[in-house]
């Protein structure tokens, strides 16, 4: 992929300290052959039990990767920091929330590109693998329509997320809908044509962020897909998949 070559310890940095980045730290701590060399937090913090904690982002410039864990927002801002980088680079998805940031990062060597991944971790689970496997059996017909549906009551919680500020996010489809546009692209091919309606249920959300997000469209393999996703309806996740020959289901927890 490149002539970056990784030394026997790899030596892993973290842009970010709460939330997912609290998540990705404890699997790091229990992956054999990775060492957690630095956490970067953009603020000054005094944590006794965790030593490797910086504020200064030179300090991840020698390491063997960084994974980019921080708000949406503020990926774009670190990803121009790395631009000279010479590791791999992770970054949760999204990577950034606005087309031109998109183009600014075109712009970055090829090298770069090939170094740098979106964690769009749902393309490599257990259901991704067995719904590519299922597509190519003969007997169980063409593939005709997707449905994803993943919802939960987030939008009416008492807190201060920044996923319901306007001028940080979009809300649902930014954070949620993205990743299921992946798995289907990846599955059936390319968009051809959509259809997008988004709307708040919950008040107190911001306008121009939304709580719910239904997303329409076809692929040039020529198979329907509709995302539904909401953080203001109750809980519920499921993905149904119609083939000519038989229908795939996966209900949060079993695929049948």
């Amino acid at each position: 992929m490149s002539n970056y070559k990784l030394k026997k310890k790899n030596q892993i940095g973290i842009i970010g300290i709460n939330g997912q980045a609290a998540r990705i730290i404890k699997i790091i701590k229990k992956t054999p052959k990775i060492q957690l060399s630095k956490i970067y937090y953009h603020k000054k913090r005094k944590d006794k039990k965790i030593k490797i904690i910086t504020n200064n982002f030179n300090d991840l410039m020698k390491l063997n990767a960084i994974i980019i864990a921080s708000p949406t927002f503020t990926h774009i801002n670190y990803l121009k920091k790395l631009r000279n980088y010479k590791g791999y680079i992770l970054v949760e998805k999204p990577a950034i929330t606005k087309k031109k940031e998109g183009k600014q990062l075109l712009k970055y060597s090829d090298n770069w590109k090939q170094r740098t991944f979106v964690n769009y971790n749902f393309n490599h689970s257990k259901i991704f693998e067995e719904i590519k496997k299922i597509i190519n059996v003969k007997k169980f017909g063409k593939p005709v329509k997707l449905m994803i549906s993943t919802t939960h009551g987030l939008a009416f919680r008492n807190n201060n997320n920044w996923r319901f500020d306007a001028k940080k996010s979009r809300g649902v489809g930014e954070m949620n809908t993205c990743h299921f546009v992946k798995f289907a692209t990846e599955l059936f091919g390319e968009i051809k044509k959509y259809d997008k309606f988004e709307y708040n249920y919950a008040k107190r959300i911001s306008k121009n962020n939304f709580d719910t997000v239904n997303l329409s469209f076809i692929t040039k393999k020529n198979v329907f897909v509709n995302i539904f996703n909401s953080y203001a309806t109750p809980l519920m996740n499921y993905i149904k998949v119609f083939f000519t020959n038989c229908i795939v289901l996966y209900d949060g927890e079993t695929l049948s």
